[in-house]
């Protein structure tokens, strides 16, 4: 008789030797009806227990790991980089098993498979062995839905598809299997294999197998601590490299799930070269043979000026004589009456559509924006380039790796005869001319100067100058009441979320609604009076903000004393990071914030207590806080400029302790004396 029956046994004896003793102590007693429940749900779950094998190491994996909803028993991936007799044949083999724990198997009942032409499914079998009185029984499944699904993110194709399967008698002690072969149809494309660590795994393992006539390339990132093993070795006329992690412990990530890319480890496999009878053929050996490969996908653009598109180019700058004013017309027309829908269609994900169709659509992604842009102006004999670059999402920069994988967006760029560099990303209608979108700050561009010629720059950090929010506001006490009377100043970066934001929503209400949460401050006892929005559409760059607003019961009076905290600002006070953060953070974008509000002390108050003026600077934060005072006024004036847009793991403390010291000063209050 196995282990597994002989503890079946003992828990079912135990359970009834439990209710025997259980029933005689409580029978005759009030409690006897819930009692001798709570004694059933026990014999159910010892029961349970007992019923399901240990083939697949429940029993252990259970004691081990007693919150667990999941083990991950075996995860394998392999690439396989082959030369049939047609060619290259690439493929990619997946395999796991995940062992449920717990009722919370539920969660694992509806899966899918996502694929697209360039990597099509061309296997998918999917098994689930679920416990049943001791023994494991065997379900295939057999219906599996595909599916188009569209997803809204700024993207270089979305022709995406799932195979859609439920595993229909899911339950704890079950486990799932599931095996699918992808063939990959264009060799310059190829995914990056992560190892993640939200499961307890058993083991998992990247593999790829490669023929000896192909150089492959494959670059790690984010393995430090990984406790990834790397191993090489021959078979017959094939490399093989495996990267493999064995009994690894669950590791929570607390970081930004937008920014994953930059703390999951991972391997990105790229082709660099296959050798065939003429010698070599090169693909990805180093940056010239990614843009290569780009160039030759614009180069199917059909470029011929249409009559509309110089027809256009001429209205839009008409009256116009300085190129770059030329420039900055073509690009706001672009993003005016072009409307951004982020979808591709097989290497329509890569090539730009005809400008002309471009026109006559009146819509298109990334690239189709870019490609008007570029033909408007070149109609116009103004030179202009196609340019690729990732947005900060991901980790990867091209001086890392000669890879798609290294960039998602595309925008253009112009260079002035002084030689200054402008970005135009149309895709955002309220981005200014000139101004890098703050997705891709900081982050390498790839710039199309010709058909063989690039050039590689790195897109500005725009100074937390430039993203600037200024408060001016005149206050007055009317008993509890705080009355004020503000204008407001946003710039940069702060204007174009703003001003996306407050367009997109259409109801009076709602956009009353959405302006009273953007001002709030003191309490949510604050409330808008009568307020002017005011968009610069010139500079893009300028939102205006008057109102006046009232704030109730901000006011604290004990007997003659007064007490009144002048920062209003409360959204200051959630400038910490979180404590458990284990990755780094990373900012939109550096800003500066400034607060002057000056208090009018009516006749029949006298200043007992101002805090005194404090100052703090680091590389990652400044901030400065002064108080001037006068016989009827009291002026606050608070200057915060955020100084980073990535604060690195080791560094979280730093900002921290200097986010506390602020917060400890925000919160100090003056005192008034009331005659």
């Amino acid at each position: 008789m196995g282990s597994n029956m002989v503890f079946a046994q003992s828990m079912m004896k135990m359970a009834k030797c439990f209710l025997k003793n259980y029933s005689t102590m409580v029978r005759n007693t009030q409690i006897y009806k819930s009692s001798l429940s709570l004694g059933l749900s026990l014999i159910l779950s010892f029961v349970a227990l007992a019923q399901i094998p240990n083939d697949y190491g429940y029993l252990d994996y259970k004691e081990k790991l007693p919150k667990e909803a999941f083990v991950q028993i075996e995860l394998v991936s392999e690439d396989v980089f082959d030369i049939g007799k047609d060619g290259l044949d690439f493929y990619y083999q997946f395999s796991h098993k995940i062992l449920c724990l717990n009722k919370r198997a539920i969660g694992l009942k509806k899966r899918s498979v996502g694929y697209d032409e360039f990597f099509p499914i061309t296997d998918i079998d999917a098994t689930l062995y679920y416990p049943v009185k001791g023994k494991y029984k065997k379900e295939k499944v057999k219906d599996f839905i595909d599916q188009a699904v569209i997803k809204n993110e700024i993207s270089f194709y979305d022709n995406y598809r799932e195979k859609q399967f439920k595993y229909e008698n899911i339950r704890e002690g079950a486990v799932v299997e599931l095996n699918v072969r992808r063939k990959v149809t264009d060799e310059h494309l190829l995914s990056s294999r992560t190892f993640s660590r939200d499961l307890f795994i058993e083991k998992e393992v990247y593999r790829a197998r490669v023929h000896k006539d192909i150089d492959m390339g494959f670059f790690e990132y984010n393995m430090d601590s990984s406790d990834v093993v790397k191993r090489v070795y021959e078979d017959g006329d094939y490399k093989i490299y495996e990267w493999r992690l064995d009994k690894a412990e669950i590791k929570t990530i607390y970081g930004q799930d937008k920014y994953e890319d930059h703390f999951v480890p991972q391997v990105v496999p790229y082709l660099r070269s296959v050798k065939n009878e003429d010698g070599e053929k090169e693909y990805f050996k180093d940056l010239d043979g990614l843009y290569n490969w780009y160039s030759s996908l614009i180069s199917q653009v059909n470029t011929e000026k249409d009559s509309s598109i110089k027809a256009l180019a001429a209205s839009i700058t008409d009256g116009i004589d300085e190129e770059t004013e030329k420039v900055k017309a073509v690009y706001e027309w672009v993003q005016s009456n072009i409307k951004y829908i982020a979808f591709g269609d097989g290497y329509g994900g890569f090539i730009p559509r005809d400008p002309d169709v471009i026109y006559d659509r009146k819509f298109g992604d990334c690239k189709d924006m870019s490609c008007l842009t570029v033909n408007l102006l070149a109609s116009l004999g103004i030179e202009s380039h196609f340019t690729w670059v990732g947005t900060n999402s991901i980790a990867l920069n091209y001086t890392d790796v000669p890879s798609p994988a290294v960039d998602n967006h595309m925008i253009v760029t112009y260079y002035d005869d002084k030689g200054k560099l402008y970005y135009m990303d149309a895709t955002d209608p309220n981005l200014k001319f000139g101004r890098p979108a703050y997705s891709i700050q900081g982050r390498e561009v790839l710039i199309a100067l010709d058909e063989s010629n690039f050039r590689l720059d790195t897109a500005e950090i725009i100074p937390a100058e430039v993203n600037l929010a200024y408060e001016k506001i005149d206050l007055e006490l009317d008993g509890n009441t705080l009355k004020g009377v503000g204008e407001n100043w946003y710039c940069g970066y702060f204007a174009e979320d703003l001003h996306a934001n407050h367009e997109g929503i259409s109801d009076q209400d709602a956009k009353d609604e959405f302006v009273n949460g953007v001002l709030a401050k003191g309490s949510n006892k604050f409330q808008v009076g009568d307020y002017e929005y005011k968009w610069d559409e010139e500079s893009k760059d300028t939102i205006k903000l008057k109102y006046d607003f009232s704030i109730e019961d901000y006011v604290n009076r004990v007997d003659d004393k007064v007490y009144v905290n002048l920062n209003l600002s409360e959204e200051l006070n959630q400038l910490k990071i979180r404590e458990k953060q284990n990755t780094p953070y990373f900012m939109d974008y550096k800003h500066t914030v400034e607060n002057i509000f000056e208090l009018d002390l009516q006749e029949g108050y006298v200043i007992d207590y101002v805090p005194e003026d404090v100052k703090s600077s680091t590389d990652l934060l400044e901030y400065e806080i002064t108080y001037q005072k006068s016989e009827h006024h009291i002026t606050y004036h608070l200057t915060l400029k955020v100084k980073a847009i990535r604060i690195e793991r080791d560094r979280i403390k730093d900002w921290n302790d200097q986010v506390d010291e602020l917060i400890s000063e925000l919160n100090r209050t003056i005192k008034l004396i009331s005659k």
